[in-house]
């Protein structure tokens, strides 16, 4: 392994070299708030955590997009009164606490 692919920290220079793009493109997208990449501050240099670049990779590839779609979809099936998972066909969660903490009204 050399010296660079194994330190934590990279320069801009280097991630923008690592995920293909110009250093002042990934400098003017991190100032810009366009660029979701994790950034660390050290006196005054700017470094990219090296996982913060593999996580970014993962986020953006159609595996991880399904992935966060597959979760997003899970959470919007899971009960909010006792947070079982409901089946996949059932669009709303029928455990009797779901029931129970939206039918009651407060009101006698």
């Amino acid at each position: 392994m050399t010296k660079r692919a194994s330190r934590l920290l990279m320069t801009v220079a280097e991630a923008a070299d690592e995920l293909g793009v110009g250093r002042s493109t990934l400098y003017a997208a991190i100032k810009d708030g366009n660029c979701e990449l994790r950034t660390v501050v050290v006196g005054k240099q700017l470094w990219i955590p090296r996982v913060a670049i593999e996580e970014f990779i993962g986020t953006k590839t159609p595996a991880g997009v399904k992935a966060a779609q597959d979760a997003a979809e899970e959470e919007r099936r899971r009960c909010p009164a006792c947070g079982k998972t409901a089946a996949a066909s059932i669009i709303l969660p029928t455990c009797s606490a779901a029931f129970w903490s939206s039918s009651v009204t407060g009101s006698v």
